[in-house]
């Protein structure tokens, strides 16, 4: 339920199943939609020009249905509690969201001009756990970056120890900062390669870099400082730079030329394939959380045979996620039900709408395409059994 957000002043999407498209003209108000949703997942940040001419606050109701195996990865993970016992961890879940109720979690995202957002449960006037059970918002804009979205897609591959990688914690207690005293070196030692994980490889990195190289120099310095009247211990740590370590490079290889070049070369048709196929090859890892998929207008640069296979990829894709784009395109919906698709209109005060009942002829209509455009014939028979199909081409 979106309320004074853009050129929307009330609207109402009810029954969303896993894939929501939104078709109509350009300027009715789809692209729109998509920043609400981001707007509450906080993908996108609201301004000023965000708020109507009376300056109302901007609500967004939203309702999260959660399943069991959702609950359960949730749960996996150590998101909002830290229980390892399940039955534990649900009931502090429940606790810490109290507007969960039957598998349904319901809030609204409030903001207001000064800046201030707040995610509010009917209980408490702002809500932060919200925000950790919120899906991971991925978007593909019309430039079609690349970058962005796969720098993140590798990063969640171990989001939690890339984490604890930053902060430089202990790895026997997140809350301690790590004094170099490797005393867990030990406990990595009696690991195989195969068993250690990032974490416990950058830490044994440390070690073997700290005891080759700063340890003797260490002492050598404090040796000379404390014989020069110093009273203090100097201590050496080393200050890598996570992200510019697990930076992944993609080229492509092109054969004809034998050589390798950059994915920024690629043609924008052929990188909307691979972004999908990115995030295709991302939600088919067992133990990713589901996420919300949005694609602007995923048909551009497309030759209409290309449309139709991201219309599948995108049909696949939203067996595990929620996906939602927008599009111009019919060549995108027939993977997917009528009840889907929703029909962004301008109303008569100017404001954007969803049309009451999705109606497949008055969205050809506006999107400018007749059966005949869909199906290349001028008209169609419909027949009913094996004898009327072979009668047909009598009659014809």
């Amino acid at each position: 339920d979106i309320q004074n957000f853009k050129s929307i002043h009330h609207m109402h999407l009810q029954n969303i199943e896993n894939a929501l498209i939104l078709v109509g003209q350009n300027n009715t108000g789809k692209t729109t939609v998509l920043d609400a949703v981001r707007a509450v997942g906080g993908d996108y940040r609201i301004g000023p020009e965000d708020f109507r001419e009376d300056g109302a606050k901007i609500e967004i109701r939203v309702s999260l249905f959660f399943t069991k195996e959702d609950l359960q990865l949730l749960h996996r993970k150590g998101i909002v509690s830290q229980y390892r016992r399940w039955e534990a961890w649900l009931a502090d879940f429940e606790k810490k969201l109290p507007s969960y109720q039957d598998g349904t979690l319901t809030f609204t995202m409030s903001a207001n001009r000064s800046g201030r957002i707040r995610l509010k449960d009917g209980f408490l006037k702002h809500n932060p756990y919200i925000q950790e059970v919120f899906p991971k918002i991925y978007h593909v804009d019309t430039e079609r970056r690349v970058e962005q979205l796969q720098q993140d897609l590798w990063l969640l591959q171990e989001d939690e120890i890339l984490q604890r990688m930053r902060t430089q914690c202990c790895i026997f207690n997140q809350a301690r900062t790590c004094t170099q005293c490797f005393n867990c070196i030990g406990l990595i030692e009696q690991k195989s390669p195969k068993e250690l994980d990032v974490f416990e490889t950058s830490k044994l990195l440390d070690y073997k870099l700290y005891q080759l190289n700063l340890d003797t120099f260490a002492k050598k310095v404090n040796k000379s400082f404390h014989r020069n009247g110093g009273r203090e211990e100097i201590h050496y740590s080393m200050n890598r730079d996570v992200e510019k370590i697990l930076q992944v490079t993609t080229e492509i290889w092109q054969p004809a030329q034998h050589q390798t070049c950059p994915i920024s070369r690629m043609g924008k048709g052929m990188r909307s394939i691979y972004l999908f196929s990115l995030l295709e090859a991302y939600t088919e890892m067992e133990e990713s959380l589901p996420s919300i998929l949005m694609i602007e207008d995923p048909e551009i640069f497309l030759h209409p045979r290309l449309q139709k296979v991201s219309g599948k990829i995108l049909y696949r894709l939203s067996q595990k996620n929620q996906v939602i784009f927008t599009t111009h395109s019919p060549n995108l919906l027939p993977n997917f039900k009528t009840q889907q698709i929703r029909q962004v209109v301008i109303k008569k005060d100017g404001s954007s709408g969803i049309r009451e009942k999705t109606d497949i002829s008055a969205i050809l209509d506006d999107l400018g395409y007749t059966a005949g455009d869909l199906m290349n014939v001028n008209f169609v028979f419909i027949v009913e059994g094996k004898q009327d199909k072979f009668r047909l081409p009598i009659l014809l």
